[in-house]
């Protein structure tokens, strides 16, 4: 960029028009800024200059200078960060107010020429991944900045070989396509149809025969959906529905289908988190999901009811297991409550009935027994009954201490009398 403007053209006019006061002259003062790279301010100062005497040429000829001095400014920043197609607008923008700058120009078709080796660039690299229409595009655009591009030509002559050799190796493929369409071979025919398009996207007879097998393959999809649907395999059908979908948007009883699935599916997940609150022994929480997901299924009734019956009878078990505990703890009265509560809420439950009778008359036999040791004398004889106690209800109130006192007394129990 140069520092300093013409008369004719990028010029700020110093040497146009000589000042009687220099130190003062406002079209210098603008001159300081260009020189000093503060463009925008120039293009500011020269704007108030225009407005205080809008028929001064001096004043339009700077406000047309700095503004194209400002404009290449800008381009060549935009060009040192790579944002060409930016940098080429600004310069063409300051060749629409001036186009009689030789540095304007030569900026122009700097930025075409580097544009043009972009794209032909990349042409070249899309050519060699197959994809032919971009890179015909890309060259062609280069040409349009650059027509004798030389590189850009010489590309299109590559394509024109290529894309005759790849038509022919295309039509094979859509043979092949078409054989696979009509034996049913959905999968064979989609990867072939899928060749051709890298070849003939636009072609709109091979898009009816890829929608062709496109419904095809969608209506396979279903109908496997819809047998893992029936085997309970709801993630299963979920996804075979969608893949159905993909294929066809249009497939309604896809869609129809997939909805079922997923609530199916959500269904599932409440059964297996019920299921996992049955296994850690939180029974109100697993009967709370469980019901929850019968609000929701269509299909999956009877497995919620059957786990369901599996909760509850844990739930049962769990009682029954814990009337056993008090029991095995020698808590028969707390052991004939839990009994008792257990039957009110299941009947006939194992063999609780027996052991409440069991229970019932160890403590009325060791309550008796306890009860005739009143006032007895006979030290032998009362050994005697609180060992009965011990065996009846083992740790019964004071029992193991009458006992231990006794036998360290050396009192032998007596024999029971037949």
């Amino acid at each position: 960029m140069p520092q300093w403007l013409p008369c004719a053209g990028l010029a700020l006019l110093a040497a146009c028009v000589a000042p009687s006061e220099p130190e003062t002259d406002p079209i210098e003062v603008v001159n300081q800024l260009v020189r000093h790279g503060h463009y925008a301010e120039a293009v500011e100062a020269a704007v108030r200059l225009r407005k205080e005497d809008p028929v001064k040429v001096e004043y339009e000829l700077l406000h047309q200078a700095t503004s194209v001095a400002h404009l290449l400014d800008r381009g060549r920043q935009a060009t040192l960060a790579d944002q060409d197609y930016l940098a080429l607008s600004l310069f063409m923008e300051a060749d629409d107010i001036d186009s009689g700058q030789p540095v304007v120009h030569a900026w122009i078709e700097k930025t075409k020429l580097k544009l043009a080796t972009e794209l032909t660039n990349e042409a070249t690299e899309l050519a060699s991944n197959d994809s032919y229409q971009e890179a015909w595009r890309n060259y062609t655009k280069a040409l349009e900045f650059v027509p004798s591009f030389a590189p850009a030509h010489d590309g299109l002559a590559s394509m024109d070989e290529k894309m005759a050799y790849r038509q022919e190796l295309a039509a094979e493929y859509y043979d092949q396509g078409v054989k696979g369409l009509v034996e049913e071979e959905f999968a064979i025919a989609a990867s072939r149809f899928g060749y051709v398009r890298k070849y003939r996207e636009e072609d709109a007879r091979l898009l009816r025969r890829v929608g062709q097998v496109d419904q095809a393959r969608s209506i396979e999809h279903q109908e496997s959906a819809a047998l893992l649907e029936g085997e309970g395999l709801f993630y299963a059908a979920r996804s075979e529905y969608s893949q159905a979908l993909r294929q066809n948007s249009s497939n309604e009883l896809a869609r129809e289908g997939l909805a079922r699935a997923t609530l199916e599916a959500e269904v599932s997940q409440l059964i297996d988190k019920g299921e996992s609150a049955l296994m850690r022994g939180e029974y109100s929480k697993a009967r709370t999901v469980l019901e929850e997901a019968a609000a929701l299924t269509n299909s999956q009734g009877e497995t919620i009811t059957g786990a369901l019956d599996l909760v509850e009878a844990a739930r049962i078990e769990s009682l029954y297991r814990a009337a056993r505990r008090r029991e095995d703890d020698r808590r028969y009265p707390d052991a004939l409550q839990a009994y008792g509560d257990l039957l009110v809420q299941a009947p006939k439950h194992g063999d609780v009935e027996a052991r409440m009778t069991d229970l019932r008359g160890r403590v009325a036999k060791t309550e008796e027994l306890y009860l005739s040791l009143q006032g007895m004398r006979d030290e032998p004889e009362a050994l005697r009954i609180l060992a009965e106690i011990d065996v009846l209800w083992p740790d019964y109130r004071d029992v193991p201490e009458r006992i231990e006192g006794l036998e360290r007394r050396g009192i032998k129990a007596a024999k029971k009398t037949p």
